[in-house]
């Protein structure tokens, strides 16, 4: 073993392959994916919102994932649309996604997209086009089971109809334990010679499975946290552990923070 940072990557596992990357020999990486994905299909309710959106009746769209996003196109070229060019209202409805990654699958299917300055619930509510939604207005958002419920529950709060597709369900791996326990040595390895360890938490979820496992380690970790309100949760959770606030998932913002901590804890 190598005494250089170790990065945990929590991300699914088709979600992975970008920050395995990351380390460009400056960091060692393990890989524990702490959420799965399952697909869902829209309910008859849910079809009724998507026509709606085709008719223009929302004032905007909001897509949280690229992992919506693709379902949602997928599930639009089934119906027989193969480019928004066949949707004038949809393109005519302000679109606002979370991350470059969603932004992408937008805009190649033809979607015209605005994204927040920072990508999380608190960025989405500081734009220009939620912060106007007043009483009446309507909004439809593409997302997971349970997700985003800070941008749902402030909307409808003002008035604002908050209407919203489930294209996935997001559950802890059925390998979980089994792959934490692989991994196991290499963080013991790092806790015993002092090696920073880093783990990227990018939603409640992620943290609760974590929690679950709950590992020896757990309080000499680096918790990478994207936006404020999982910051609070994860230092709320752990006060003694080192909590760090990232701005989006990018393997070069995240190489940045690591570089910059782990120049900090030498130094220190």
């Amino acid at each position: 073993m190598v005494n250089k940072p170790l990065f945990i990557n929590t991300r699914p596992t088709h979600r992975s392959h970008e920050l395995n990357q990351l380390g460009d020999g400056c960091v060692q990486i393990v890989n524990l994916p702490l959420l799965a994905i399952n697909d869902l299909s829209p309910n008859a309710q849910e079809q009724a919102m998507l026509d709606a959106l085709m008719n223009g009746v929302y004032q905007a769209l909001v897509v949280t994932s690229a992992e919506a996003a693709k379902r949602a196109i997928s599930h639009l070229r089934t119906l027989g649309h193969q480019h928004a060019d066949d949707l004038p209202k949809l393109i005519a409805t302000p679109t606002i996604t979370v991350g470059k990654a969603t932004a992408k699958a937008l805009y190649d299917f033809g979607l015209s997209v605005a994204l927040p300055a920072i990508a999380n619930n608190e960025g989405m509510l500081a734009m220009p086009v939620i912060d106007k939604l007043q009483a009446g207005d309507k909004i439809l958002i593409w997302r997971g089971v349970g997700g985003r419920r800070l941008l749902h529950d402030t909307l409808a709060g003002r008035g604002v109809q908050v209407d919203a597709m489930a294209w996935y369900e997001r559950v802890a791996p059925h390998d979980l334990a089994q792959n934490y326990h692989a991994i196991a040595p290499q963080l013991a390895y790092a806790n015993t010679h002092n090696i920073p360890m880093f783990m990227l938490i990018a939603s409640q979820m992620v943290f609760e499975h974590w929690q679950n496992l709950d590992s020896p380690f757990a309080n000499n970790i680096h918790y990478l946290t994207l936006g404020v309100r999982l910051f609070d949760i994860v230092k709320s959770a752990s006060p003694t552990t080192c909590v760090h606030l990232i701005d989006e998932l990018s393997s070069n913002h995240l190489k940045k923070v690591i570089a910059d901590i782990h120049k900090s804890v030498l130094s220190s």
